[in-house]
């Protein structure tokens, strides 16, 4: 499987540098129910992530490095990006 069983049982997921958000395809795909967090730092792949999944994902526009938010995840992922 792409992503773990284990994943779709959390509450909430990042997917860090997620790019056009195949992970994210998967884990709605999946019936994942939990809060979805999108981070890229790229502004073409926000605006794809914004228009593809909506008010289904928080996208975050920012790089890595300067990324900074008061809050916690269950999982994150990093799948393709490093």
């Amino acid at each position: 499987a792409l992503i773990s069983n284990k994943l779709l049982q959390t509450k909430s997921i990042i997917d860090i540098g997620a790019g056009y958000g195949r992970a994210i395809s998967y884990l709605i795909g999946n019936n994942y129910n939990g809060e979805i967090y999108a981070l890229d730092r790229s502004k073409l792949y926000c605006d794809i992530l914004r228009k593809k999944f909506q008010n289904r994902i928080v996208v975050c526009e920012s790089d890595i490095d300067e990324f900074n938010i008061s809050r916690t995840f269950e999982a994150a992922i990093w799948l393709w990006s490093g």
